[in-house]
């Protein structure tokens, strides 16, 4: 199976440089973009929001490697739209890691006194 024609997504903290690098193989394949689309559009369209009667609005939570990305999405016509984000670019990964760490184990000290 060849692909022609594909979909891409856009991660914010990567930067322009890695997203041109993605222009520049499709074509460099003989590839077309049809579409950029944001991370979180990317996974309210992964788990088939999109298909489901009713839903018109969608907050996307992204708590990755080493940040926090919250979007509110709205369904328009089949598209989702993103009507506002907000985010910590230094929430996620490690620092996530040590606060649940912390948590848990104040919870267990707490538990045996």
């Amino acid at each position: 199976m060849m692909i022609l024609k594909f979909a891409t997504r856009f991660c914010k903290l990567l930067g322009f440089t890695f997203f041109n690098f993605h222009l520049y193989a499709a074509a460099f394949l003989g590839m077309e973009v049809r579409r950029v689309i944001s991370e979180p559009t990317a996974a309210s369209l992964a788990y088939g929001l999109h298909k489901n009667k009713g839903v018109e609005s969608v907050v996307v939570i992204d708590l990755g490697g080493g940040t926090l990305d919250v979007s509110v999405l709205w369904l328009q016509g089949g598209t989702f739209v993103t009507q506002d984000m907000a985010g910590n670019n230094w929430l996620g990964g490690q620092d996530f890691n040590d606060r649940i760490q912390k948590h848990m184990l104040s919870v267990r000290i707490c538990q045996h006194i």
